[in-house]
């Protein structure tokens, strides 16, 4: 059964309520916070064939909702696995994102949720 407009609108807004705090709450430090961050994102955007991602039942089209991401480098072997990591050091550790970099570039949330995130280079080659 479809749930009504209203009741939709208002649990995407407590999710964005929950991104936020935890997000606020991550960059404070408590990298565990990362948990939260990655369920409340999965229940924004995640679609199933038995389900829809909430972000899509509020905005039909809210999986081209523009974001930014990192850029997709041009890859000479096949990659299986790879990721970047962006930490700032000092007196303490702490992620760090500069989105200004032209290593992001604007995305739809539908692009960077299904795009590959971990490669490493294949020893086979490529295909």
């Amino acid at each position: 059964m479809a749930r009504a407009k209203a009741s939709i609108l208002e649990k995407l807004k407590e999710q964005m309520g929950f991104l936020r705090t935890s997000l606020r709450t991550f960059y404070e430090g408590e990298f565990a916070e990362s948990v939260r961050i990655a369920t409340t994102i999965r229940l924004l955007v995640h679609e199933t064939g038995s389900s829809k991602a909430l972000l899509v039942q509020a905005i039909p089209n809210g999986l081209e909702l523009p974001v930014f991401d990192r850029a997709q480098e041009k890859a000479e072997h096949e990659h299986i696995l790879g990721f970047a990591v962006g930490v700032r050091l000092g007196s303490t550790l702490a992620p760090a994102v500069d989105l200004g970099s032209a290593h992001y570039s604007l995305s739809s949330v539908g692009g960077w949720w299904n795009r590959t995130v971990f490669t490493f280079p294949s020893q086979f080659g490529t295909r």
